[in-house]
């Protein structure tokens, strides 16, 4: 017969056997649960982030029109609440002069292991799609549904003219249907260089695009824009801009023009406003008019004058549009760090400008 120790020790190794599996289910479950906890503590802090990027202004307040990076980051407007400062969102433009780039962004944050990328869209899509001597206008959910019965507005532009000055050729208003597309519509290719649309759903939701069907270009154009408020001359309907421009070097450049379309909320009035700088400088400044509520259209474009005939080539254009948007138009892409997935996604329809805009915020962690 075993003595009571041995007895003891051998039941003790019985118990131990019989609680290893439990205790390792247990700690595998403790375990778990931690990490769900900590998943859910970081998607918290996460939100909390992304709230601070969108409702605060960052330091300085003004840090939008500044050519140095922020000491802490925030895209919120002093003005207005609720609204996103248009200055701060085009320094995520790649064209602008003073992008803040993605690595001292993430430094300002402290992201460390964090990765976030951002967009400022309309609130629905628009695009213009060529289809021989025809035009196609398709608007479209971000969720890519069609969107049907939406009021466009459609502007055809030539530069490339002997004036020197821009003209608008045609201006005319279109619907799309219920599968959210216009019937084909034709353009003049011979003297259209520029196409603008402006989409509006319902009363107040917008949407821009623009297509340049014909023209190739050797140089770049950048450019950054500071908004200012002149209170004694300021008309009711329109802001200013100084427009800082800088053309890529290249082949030789007489003139670089900035010309404004501007479309109000109402689609009732469209002008186009131009100013010329009168320099071969490749860089420059100057100040334009722009639209308080509405889309404005900022076209920038250098070009070469041939004598004697007074005819141009057209060296460098591009389209801007004010307020701006980051990660909708091809050449100013979503701003940040590519994502494998996306952990968390925020999404939310402010103002900027006095113009709906969707922030969208993915975040991997």
């Amino acid at each position: 017969m075993a003595s009571q120790p041995e007895f003891l020790l051998a039941s003790l190794a019985f118990i131990i056997l019989i609680m290893m599996p439990i205790t390792m289910i247990l700690v595998h479950q403790s375990h778990l649960v931690y990490q769900i906890r900590a998943g859910e503590s970081e998607e918290k802090n996460i939100r909390q982030l992304i709230y601070g990027l969108l409702h605060h202004p960052g330091d300085p307040p003004n840090w939008g029109t500044s050519t140095n990076p922020p000491s802490a980051i925030g895209f919120a407007s002093q003005r207005d609440y609720n609204s996103l400062d248009p200055e701060k969102v085009q320094r995520l433009c790649v064209r602008n002069l003073n992008y803040l780039d993605y690595q001292t962004f993430s430094q300002a944050l402290e992201l460390k292991s964090i990765r976030i990328r951002m967009r400022f869209l309309p609130p629905f899509n628009v695009s213009i799609v060529p289809t021989g001597g025809n035009i196609t206008i398709k608007t479209t959910t971000w969720n890519g549904e069609p969107l049907p019965y939406v009021d466009i507005l459609i502007v055809e532009v030539d530069i490339n003219n002997r004036s020197s000055l821009p003209s608008i050729i045609r201006t005319w208003k279109n619907t799309t249907d219920e599968n959210g597309e216009t019937p084909p519509i034709s353009i003049n290719r011979t003297v259209t260089d520029i196409i603008i649309v402006l989409a509006k759903y319902k009363d107040g939701l917008f949407a821009p695009a623009y297509y340049i069907p014909i023209i190739t270009v050797t140089q770049t154009v950048n450019v950054t824009f500071r908004y200012y408020i002149d209170p004694i001359t300021q008309e009711v309907d329109y802001g200013h801009l100084i427009v800082d421009y800088q053309v890529s070097p290249g082949t030789g450049i007489d003139y670089v023009n900035v010309t404004t379309i501007l479309i109000d909320h109402t689609f009732q009035r469209t002008d186009a406003q131009y100013f010329s700088s009168m320099s071969s400088s490749t860089s420059g400044s100057m100040t334009v008019n722009i639209l308080s509520k509405g889309i404005t259209f900022i076209i920038v474009y250098a070009y070469r004058k041939i004598s004697p005939f007074y005819n141009i080539i057209i060296r460098a254009v591009d389209v801007f549009t004010w307020p701006p948007f980051v990660g909708y138009f091809s050449e100013d892409p979503p701003f940040g760090a590519d994502l494998s997935s996306s952990d968390v996604i925020f999404q939310e329809l402010m103002l900027t400008n006095g113009i709906p805009c969707l922030a969208v915020v993915e975040c991997e962690y």
